[in-house]
């Protein structure tokens, strides 16, 4: 995670705005999070919608459902609110999809593997984030329950958490038009 981190915030010194709204979703809100963390002046607001990276119950209780080690129809009953509209079907599928799908899993593991999904330190650096926050969260999610996006939220001074109704794990895919609100909303003021 060290790395990419650096090579996201090399990629912002080499963009000619001075600042950028950063909007990161589950594995991009921990590197979204990571970014702002580590140095935030090419940032000018922060978007975090149900983000990984932190560990807030005791070592005993998982935080994030194991994507790898639980059934893959439990996974896509916990991810979605609508499973039946939202859902991949992988079957549809051709076979350069599934390769990438498969490829971006197996970067999942790379990352997130060990510790799982999070990084032990991360919690405390979070109180670094100087940016305006937004954490945005699917309120059917079942991969990683609200509560942890308000416990990520209360770690970043100054930011707002919001609810999306009716959403999962990917409020920008079960309810675009009210991301979209939560966003615009949060930009614009």
């Amino acid at each position: 995670m060290y790395d990419l981190t650096h090579l996201y915030l090399e990629l912002l010194e080499q963009l000619p705005e001075p600042q950028v709204t950063l909007i990161g979703v589950s594995f991009g809100g921990w590197i979204a999070a990571e970014v702002a963390a580590a140095s935030s002046h090419r940032i000018s607001r922060l978007i975090l919608a149900d983000p990984f990276g932190i560990k807030i119950s005791d070592r005993e209780r998982r935080d994030i459902v194991h994507l790898f080690n639980t059934h893959p129809e439990t996974v896509r009953q916990c991810e979605w609110h609508d499973p039946a509209r939202f859902a991949p079907d992988f079957n549809t599928w051709d076979d350069d999809a599934l390769v990438r799908y498969a490829r971006g899993r197996e970067s999942l593991c790379v990352y997130g593997w060990q510790p799982y999904m999070h990084n032990p330190q991360l919690p405390r650096w979070l109180k670094r984030i100087a940016v305006p926050t937004l954490v945005l969260w699917g309120a059917s999610d079942r991969i990683v329950f609200p509560d942890y996006g308000r416990a990520y939220a209360a770690l970043i001074p100054g930011a707002r958490f919001a609810l999306i109704e009716a959403a999962g794990h990917h409020p920008e895919v079960e309810q675009p038009e009210v991301f979209v609100d939560h966003v615009l909303g949060f930009i614009c003021e």
